[in-house]
């Protein structure tokens, strides 16, 4: 019998620990207080930094853009962007100022969840699921026009897409989708800098976009900006995208979840927040050395895991067939 264990350790745990290579702490003392307080924040900024030493492969998801009829400029707080999301085409077909639709299949849609629906003329209207019963979804807002049966429907969890921290610009592997089934294919797209971007001509021409540049902005109410070029000639196009989210920060009432990293960061992660506190809590000077260096090595060799393996790695075994 195979044995198990899981060596994952909670916030609450990695404060201990970190307090305990330090010395500060009695066994058994309840982490609940200002120790607690003092040891969140210090990992929070720690793990911010660890987010920011490099594009760490365990922070890279797959992103949709739901894009808008002649509209070019997405912001990403304010525009349809999810991790995950469900598609189905229209059932019947479904007239304007109704508030539900039928549907192929509903699969896991459920109540509160964003839902955009692509109208004849191009356009999609956005709204909420209230209710969901079999294969008959309704939501919170009318249909501005008609949409006739076969048209895509498309529903995501709401929040579900955390913020962009940077787009992979370095690489032109972008694909775009067009999403009616009688006209569904890919497509390249292409990422271009600023300077490159905005000395394109005809920005506001309709069509099916080639081109994109994404604007960083590091701010609370924005993370970033998306420019298409050129103008979406529809709403039923989904730009498909890699990016790099954030690292996921700690409240005080998040002590037992587990980290937001690989189980290979924890050592570094212990070391280095100990160094942290280390100088905020009056440890002698040569133990806040040796954890400097401890955590130092530590982190390398956390770091030497953040590397793409090769294709070349794997093979398919085996006899071909006569």
């Amino acid at each position: 019998m195979a044995i198990t264990f899981d060596s994952r350790l909670t916030v609450r745990e990695i404060i201990e620990e970190a307090f305990d290579e330090i010395q500060v702490g009695a066994d058994g003392e309840n982490f609940n207080g200002d120790l607690f307080q003092r040891g969140r924040l210090q990992l929070n900024r720690f793990l911010e930094e660890i987010g920011a030493y490099s594009l760490n492969l365990w922070l890279e998801e797959e992103g949709t853009l739901f894009t808008n009829k002649n509209q070019s400029i997405y912001k990403t707080d304010e525009s349809n962007l999810a991790n995950d999301y469900l598609q189905t085409p229209l059932a019947a077909a479904a007239l304007s100022a109704s508030l539900q639709i039928e549907v192929i299949d509903a699969q896991t849609m459920a109540p509160d969840d964003i839902l955009i629906i692509i109208l004849d003329d191009g356009t999609s209207l956005t709204t909420t699921i209230s209710t969901v019963t079999l294969n008959t979804i309704e939501f919170d807002d009318a249909l501005p026009s008609d949409a006739a049966a076969s048209n895509f429907v498309y529903s995501y969890i709401p929040e579900s897409f955390r913020p962009i921290a940077v787009v992979q610009d370095h690489t032109a592997r972008y694909v775009q989708h067009r999403g009616q089934e009688n006209r569904n294919y890919e497509i390249q797209m292409n990422s271009w800098n600023r300077k490159e971007f905005f000395a394109l001509p005809l920005k506001a021409q309709p069509g099916v976009p080639t081109i994109f540049h994404y604007h960083r902005e590091d701010s609370i109410t924005r993370t970033g900006i998306i420019y298409l070029w050129v103008t979406p000639n529809t709403s039923d196009l989904r730009i498909q995208f890699s990016y790099y989210r954030r690292v996921f920060l700690f409240l005080e009432t998040d002590g037992d979840k587990f980290l937001d990293a690989p189980d290979y960061y924890q050592e570094s992660i212990i070391l280095g927040l100990a160094y942290r506190l280390g100088g905020i809590m009056g440890t002698p000077p040569a133990l806040v050395a040796e954890l400097k260096e401890r955590a130092d090595m530590a982190l390398s060799v956390a770091m030497s895991f953040n590397t793409t393996v090769s294709g070349r790695a794997l093979q398919i075994g085996g006899y071909p067939r006569a």
